[in-house]
């Protein structure tokens, strides 16, 4: 991976885990299912 592609993953995880500690459920589920698909794209050839 290159520095920017996990930086990518970083920022995502970021995000879920602030709508995680701010008890933003819902926010945490969209943030899941984002950083879900920016890995999925990532790992594709």
């Amino acid at each position: 991976r290159t520095a920017d592609e996990l930086q990518q993953i970083d920022d995502k995880l970021a995000q879920l885990r602030t709508a995680v500690n701010t008890g933003n459920l819902g926010g945490a589920a969209d943030q899941a299912a984002r950083l879900a698909n920016l890995v999925r794209t990532l790992s594709l050839p």
